[in-house]
């Protein structure tokens, strides 16, 4: 009724109801899931079934359980029990023992028993006294003791002995050491000092001549020169005086020698 009145009515009615006009469904749509709440919402729906699908497809860790635990103990317990009802084997330093062992070979009668090499080391070997020259004794050690010496025709101690010897043969050091004199003497002839460790000393008096100097170094049995005639023995002919001392001490040099 009211459009067929006027015109303007009419189109001022339309204009009105195209404003007023409800907005379609896709437009409300479109429109709610273009908010941030629902974007968030569905941020939060994606990351949980991520995490879950994640969960669902890693495998579980193995624990050990308080069975496996107490299994491997029981086991322990089981090999240590086993370990102690083993036989015992004796210890092979414990052995008795056997036949083939050359210390314990029993001898047998008529048998002469088997000697051990000598436990004396090379350097006591080397220090062993060596006698200087071969010959009996033709007059002994005095020491404190006063003797008649016919040559000299007095009466005084002798300190050293008296070795028989041609004249001109070998007379080596004792023991090895230092030479400290070599010399001509008058009375004692040519005369050879040598030094040894531990404070003892040798002297080889009465030598025809000498072949070592002052300074050198003597081995045992090592030539230092040839017998002869002692000036001040004389009566006894061609032998060597032979002197020893230990730490300034005469010493009888038989002793050490061990001859009589």
């Amino acid at each position: 009724m009211f459009c067929l009145r006027t015109g303007n009515t009419i189109a001022k009615w339309r204009c009105t109801t195209l404003n007023h006009q409800k907005p379609s469904k896709w437009i409300t749509c479109k429109t709610f899931l273009g908010t941030q709440r629902v974007l968030l919402l569905i941020g939060c729906c994606v990351l949980i079934l991520g995490t879950a699908a994640y969960l669902a497809l890693s495998p579980a860790p193995k624990a050990n359980t308080p069975a496996e635990g107490q299994q491997d103990e029981t086991l322990q317990e089981a090999q240590q029990q086993a370990q102690s009802n083993l036989p015992m084997v004796p210890d092979a330093s414990d052995a008795e023992p056997t036949d083939a062992d050359p210390e314990s070979e029993p001898v047998t009668e008529g048998s002469e028993p088997i000697e051990k090499p000598s436990s004396t080391t090379p350097r006591q070997a080397q220090m062993q006294m060596q006698k200087p020259v071969e010959g009996e004794v033709l007059r002994a050690f005095s020491g404190e003791q006063m003797v008649y010496n016919k040559t000299l025709n007095a009466w005084s101690t002798h300190n050293g002995i008296d070795i028989a010897a041609q004249e001109g043969s070998a007379v080596v050091a004792a023991l090895p050491g230092e030479v400290s004199e070599a010399k001509a003497d008058s009375t004692l002839g040519y005369v050879v000092t040598i030094d040894h460790s531990d404070g003892r000393q040798t002297r080889y008096a009465g030598l025809k001549e000498i072949s070592v100097k002052q300074g050198d170094k003597v081995n045992a049995a090592q030539q230092i020169g040839s017998s002869g005639t002692p000036p001040f023995e004389a009566d006894l002919g061609p032998h060597l005086h032979f002197e020893y001392r230990k730490d300034g001490k005469y010493i009888d040099p038989a002793e050490a020698l061990g001859i009589q």
